[in-house]
């Protein structure tokens, strides 16, 4: 829009100027140089060596001086809710963590010198679409760039200086509500920069150069619950969402004694009494165990599949059902049926919760400390594959969220068989086959019965109509959009040209016509002078009947007889011959642009000429003398 503007200035100063020597150069005046000036050739190679040095300087100097620099554009500002939507989720991830190739893998190192969290969280997942449990990003609260420091809740203050090893990835564990985080290492600035948290899932991310690297440090501060228990919490509805299969309602039905915290918290610890932890597949014949078998004494590998969506959760349940209505197991009292580990248990207790009415979300970590032994915790701060665990979060009606330990045991393993039962026998009466003849009845006659073609009447398919109005309609906009602006200035000269014709009055009619015709002029290239008369204008247009236009127009203009409609209408039937002279001479190309030219638009708004002559004079045909002439 700026080159546009200074291009169409420069224009109009050009063409005024030219303008003005023309009119001089006619008038005597000044003489009309024949070629260009040395000042016109000084002002132009200045022009050119400005546009030289612009292109040299864009093209060569700002890419070598610019070439160390980080590279800002807008989009370099924007949150990470695109990372965070690209990213796989950490539970997808999580039974890929207890292969053989990654068990021992360090992911992170935490030292501490004052009060150590209990809890790692490495991140919030609070999004569950049937498939996936994910982040959303914005449901928990959305993630924000933070100031030094945040406000600290009430609970207990921990401090930990956690050191990335293998972890990777965007997620960044911190501890309980983060307060404070002090990047260190050679990434500090970047790190601190592209850190964001968001303070209601008490979650944080980083996406500088991707995520994190080995090597990268921080310290934090942050405060941990410590009298929040999920057996006084009170159930407060859930949203509409994802709920659980038919399967885990009727569990949930015939086990739950009501909706309070106390009861939830039952049921998970009947659900964890009732599992059986399992991380994988059963291994080749003749391979060795996995490696995390290597700490459970006496474990007994049961195989199960990864995965935590609504059909693998159903089939724990329906698992636990045939279980719990197996004879057998009511006299062994054996109900372990349900395999998995903190993946799969984790979404069953959340969906549990929603069927209580409690909002609830899964939380990946680790562990430092547990007083529950059948959990894993990190050995000396270390936090290895192995040791990375799932837990689910269920808030209060007041808004606070606690933990709640999912991993089911492993010590008593399942016996999934179910006992096979006899089907009862009833006693039947066998009786002899015998065929009875069966004779169909006469057709009922229905003369006026319509056949189905006849009935069928589809109507008049009109499905081709639809491309054709499309293609059409896009035609025409893409011909609105190229010539509307043309066709804008067509239909204003029109109604112009309209409304001079029709004016009520014969007199400003036929001064209307002397307009139009001279408008006519102009458009088509024609140059008159502003203080030229009627006469010097016909003449100037060479017209066949341009005298005669102009003298009539002074007649009706300047004399005192009466000037019928008839005489105006004669008039106009004039100015169009004449008009078509004008606009036909120069040929085809030359009308076309005569047609849309607002040179006659604009040449009321144009500066006036060096020369003024009285308007009296210019109006009756009388000139003063040429030495008397005015200039200005």
């Amino acid at each position: 829009a700026v080159l546009s503007a200074v291009l169409w200035l420069a224009w109009r100063t050009r063409d005024e100027r030219v303008r003005a020597l023309r009119r001089a150069s006619e008038s005597g005046a000044v003489a009309q140089p024949r070629r260009r000036s040395r000042t016109d050739r000084r002002r132009a190679a200045l022009g050119a060596g400005m546009v030289v040095v612009a292109v040299v300087a864009a093209v060569a100097v700002v890419p070598w001086a610019a070439r160390d620099a980080d590279r800002r554009v807008l989009r370099s500002a924007a949150g990470p809710e695109r990372q965070i939507a690209e990213a796989v989720s950490p539970l997808s991830e999580y039974r890929a963590m207890f292969s053989d190739a990654r068990d021992e893998d360090v992911l992170f190192r935490v030292d501490s010198t004052g009060t150590a969290p209990e809890r790692i969280r490495v991140a919030t997942l609070d999004m569950y679409d049937g498939e996936v449990y994910r982040s959303s990003g914005a449901r928990q609260g959305a993630f924000v760039r933070v100031p030094a420091s945040l406000p600290a809740g009430a609970g207990r203050a921990v401090e930990a200086d956690i050191r990335i090893d293998d972890l990777g990835g965007i997620w960044m564990p911190t501890a309980g509500g983060l307060v404070s985080a002090t990047f260190e290492g050679d990434r500090r600035n970047a790190l601190a920069d592209r850190f964001y948290y968001s303070a209601d899932a008490e979650a944080g991310v980083q996406i500088a150069d991707g995520g994190l690297l080995p090597g990268d440090a921080y310290e934090i501060s942050a405060v941990e619950p410590t009298d929040v228990d999920p057996a006084t919490f009170t159930a407060s509805g859930v949203d509409d969402g994802v709920t659980g299969g038919e399967n885990l309602r009727r569990w949930v039905d015939e086990h739950a004694t009501g909706d309070s915290g106390a009861d939830l918290v039952a049921l998970v610890r009947l659900l964890r009494d009732r599992g059986y932890l399992s991380h994988g597949l059963a291994p080749a014949a003749g391979a060795p165990l996995p490696k995390w078998t290597t700490d459970l004494a006496g474990y007994q590998l049961q195989p199960s599949a990864s995965g935590h969506s609504l059909a693998r959760i159903e089939t724990m349940f329906q698992r636990l059902l045939e279980r719990e209505d197996d004879p057998r197991a009511q006299s062994t009292g054996n109900y372990v049926a349900a395999v998995g580990d903190d993946e799969q248990f984790a979404v069953a207790v959340a969906l549990i919760a929603g069927e209580l009415g409690y909002p609830a979300r899964v939380v990946v970590g680790t562990r430092l400390s547990s007083s529950d032994p059948g959990v894993a915790t990190c050995e000396a701060g270390e936090c290895r594959a192995r040791d990375l665990s799932a837990w689910t979060e269920v808030r209060d009606v007041d808004g606070r969220w606690a933990a709640i330990d999912v991993t089911p045991q492993w010590e008593l393993s399942p016996s999934l068989e179910v006992t096979q039962q006899r089907d009862p026998e009833n006693v039947t009466e066998v009786r002899p086959d015998t065929v009875d003849e069966v004779v169909p009845p006469d057709p009922v006659q229905e003369d006026n019965a319509l056949t189905d073609d006849a009935q069928d009447d589809d109507g008049l398919d009109l499905a081709w109509l639809w491309p054709i109005l499309r293609i059409a309609g896009i035609g025409l906009l893409v011909v609105l959009v190229l010539f509307g602006p043309f066709l804008a200035v067509v239909v204003a000269k029109a109604l112009r040209r309209r409304s001079r014709r029709r004016d009520p009055d014969p007199r400003v009619s036929i001064s209307g016509g002397w307009d139009e015709y001279v408008d006519a002029g102009v458009d088509a290239g024609r140059d008159p002078l502003r203080s030229s008369t009627r006469r010097e204008v016909a003449e100037a247009f060479a017209t066949p009947s341009g005298l005669r236009l102009a003298d009539e127009a002074d007649r009706a203009v300047f004399s005192s007889r009466t000037v019928t409609a008839d005489e105006a209408e004669d008039f106009w039937r004039i100015v169009e011959e004449d008009r078509r002279v004008l606009t036909r001479q120069r040929g085809w190309w030359r009308r076309v642009r005569a047609a849309v030219s607002l040179r006659s638009f604009l040449r009321f708004f144009a500066p006036s000429p060096m020369r003024r002559r009285p308007p009296h004079r210019d109006e009756r045909g009388k000139r003063p003398p040429a030495g008397r002439r005015e200039t200005r």
